[in-house]
C-alpha cells in the first residue's frame, strides 16, 4: 500500500500487526482512508508533532550528530540492543552513528524484543508516562515480566523487585 503513496515511509515495526507511518498530513488521511479495503484491520491518524524516523527529520539528524561529533564513548555495559536494527550492537558503527539514524530511519521494535527474549531476556521495564511499550511486550510474549515506572516510588518498587528475581 506504501507504493501508492511515495512520500510516506515505515517509521515503527512495533508488532508483527502494528507498523507505524510517517509522512505529509495530508496524504496520512488518504492513506488512513483506503486502508480497510486493502485489507488492514485498523488505520488510525496518531497525534505526533512530526514523522519521526523517516528522512523527513534529516535535518535535526545533521545537527544531532554533530551535538555528538566531540563525544567519546566507551562500548556499553551490559549489552545494548539497537531498535535501528533489533540485533545487539556489535560496534561496527559508532553509537553516535547509529543514535543518528535513528532519527530518520524506522525503529525495529518487536524484532529487538525477541532478540532479547532467544538470548534470554525475561524482565522489561518501560519508564516514563504510558505504558504502550509494555502494552507491545506483553502482545509478544505473555510470560514476560514488564514493568511500566511513572513515578519515583514504582521505579523503588521495582528496583527492589528487581534485586530479588534472576535475568
Amino acid at each position: 500500500l506504501l507504493d501508492a503513496f511515495p512520500n510516506c515511509y515505515a517509521a515503527n515495526y512495533n508488532l508483527p500487526t502494528q507498523t507505524v507511518v510517517g509522512g505529509p498530513l495530508e496524504e496520512l488521511k488518504k492513506l488512513v482512508e483506503v486502508a480497510p479495503s486493502h485489507g488492514f484491520k485498523r488505520a488510525v491518524l496518531l497525534p505526533t508533532a512530526g514523522a519521526f524516523h523517516t528522512r523527513y527529520m534529516a535535518e535535526a539528524a545533521e545537527q544531532f550528530a554533530q551535538y555528538l561529533a566531540p563525544s567519546n564513548w566507551s562500548k556499553p555495559r551490559p549489552e545494548l540492543y539497537l531498535n535501528t536494527t533489533g540485533k545487539l550492537y556489535e560496534e561496527d558503527e559508532s553509537l553516535q552513528t547509529i543514535m543518528t539514524k535513528q532519527i530518520v530511519e524506522p525503529t525495529h521494535f518487536h524484532t529487538m524484543i525477541m532478540n532479547m527474549v532467544q538470548a534470554g531476556y525475561t524482565r522489561f521495564i518501560e519508564i516514563g508516562p504510558g505504558k504502550a511499550l509494555a502494552g507491545m511486550i506483553k502482545k509478544l510474549d505473555r510470560s514476560l515480566l514488564v514493568l511500566s515506572i511513572e513515578t519515583p516510588e514504582e521505579l523503588a518498587r521495582a528496583v527492589e523487585l528487581l534485586r530479588s528475581e534472576p535475568r
